[in-house]
């Protein structure tokens, strides 16, 4: 068995890196505007993550009918990790049952132990409310911030906080998980080839 370990550490390597949306919505209301708001959620993770895009959601699949500005906060510091502008043009990409549109960002390592927050400035597109909890385990969804007006320059700005089932969702992001559950993920695919393999001989 013991020579079976060694066999499998030094074959399997970790799988190549997909970034993975963090929500998927199925269901919901969609909140219809006209007037501009900030809507968000707040996270902490079971597990580290990078987060490689920044996005928006189609809430009522008809495309985006302007640009988006998304933002991404360490709320437990007050900082802003990273900023992005979703055109109207960009393609989307099915997210549940519904639509995201993505860009990619500069890598942003996201750690346990700490609050963030995304969140989108919105204008003439919807977003949805009501909705089951989306989210992959490696995230545990807290709250949904926001305000009337435009995105806030600190976490202070949020003066909106919602809870389920009239939290907002309106922003959206991509990531990969870190590179040790990779590790242990590409081990648990070989380990039964490797069985069948070491029964062969």
């Amino acid at each position: 068995m013991a020579g079976l370990v060694v066999l499998i550490m030094g074959t399997v390597s970790a799988p190549a890196a997909i970034s993975t949306p963090a929500a998927e919505i199925t269901d919901g209301t969609t909140w219809p505007t006209a007037e501009q708001y900030t809507v968000g959620w707040k996270f902490t993770l079971n597990e580290p993550i990078t987060v490689t895009h920044l996005g928006v959601f189609d809430a009522d699949g008809g495309g985006l009918a302007q640009n988006h500005l998304v933002r991404l906060y360490n709320a437990t510091s007050d900082t802003i990790l990273a900023t992005a502008t979703i055109p109207q043009a960009t393609p989307g990409e099915l997210t549940g049952g519904y639509n995201s549109h993505f860009v990619a960002v500069t890598p942003i390592d996201l750690t346990t132990g700490v609050q963030y927050i995304i969140a989108k400035q919105n204008g003439w597109d919807n977003f949805r409310y009501d909705v089951p909890l989306p989210f992959p385990p490696e995230i545990n969804w807290i709250e949904g911030p926001g305000r009337a007006g435009a995105l806030p320059a600190n976490v202070s700005g949020f003066t909106i906080h919602r809870t389920i089932p009239y939290a907002y969702f309106g922003p959206n992001l991509k990531f990969i998980p870190e590179p040790a559950t990779l590790a242990l993920l590409a081990l648990g695919a070989c380990l039964p080839l490797c069985r069948r393999r070491s029964r062969q001989r």
